[in-house]
């Protein structure tokens, strides 16, 4: 498991090899974790908006040494879910002493959104503290934004959309 504590170190090192400004932005475990909802991650991801900044980062997190996992996601396509093209600018910016990379955590109702998909029993008790702070109306606003970009699966889709609206 890995601490916000760990991942920052981690970030801090990427950072010292990165020659330009990069913008990462957290999803799932990693964003509740920077935002310290939770303790701990099992692993890392990242949705970074460019392909470029992608394989930067990406040579990057190949090079290093470190034990941790780091998956990948771009231009806000997160596991089967396409957010948004707002998704960065909601982005909320977590501190921290880096002198290329910005780092971001999705919007709580994003996080939602992608965990909507998945939405096994570890999604849903994220979303439960999730949904604590997000506003009915906008989170179902949001979903219907969304809805159309999930290819052959929209029937699972607005299902879990029901199950999360009941957490309310």
């Amino acid at each position: 498991m890995i601490s916000k504590d760990e991942l920052l170190a981690y970030l801090q090192k990427i950072d010292a090899e990165v020659k330009e400004p990069v913008t990462l932005i957290a999803v799932g475990g990693t964003a509740m974790t920077l935002l310290g909802i939770k303790d701990t991650t099992k692993d890392v991801d990242f949705c970074i908006e460019t392909k470029k900044d992608r394989g930067t980062i990406k040579k990057l997190i190949e090079k290093s040494d470190s034990r941790i996992r780091v998956d990948l996601f771009s231009e806000g396509y997160i596991f089967s879910v396409q957010l948004p093209k707002d998704y960065a600018r909601l982005a909320r910016p977590v501190k921290g002493n880096f002198r290329n990379v910005k780092l971001k955590t999705l919007h709580p109702i994003d996080l939602i959104i992608s965990k909507t998909d998945r939405l096994n029993e570890r999604d849903i008790e994220d979303i439960e503290v999730l949904i604590k702070s997000v506003n009915k109306a906008k989170l179902q606003q949001r979903y219907k934004q969304v809805i159309d970009s999930i290819p052959g699966r929209r029937e699972n889709f607005e299902y879990n959309i029901r199950q999360v609206l009941k957490l309310y």
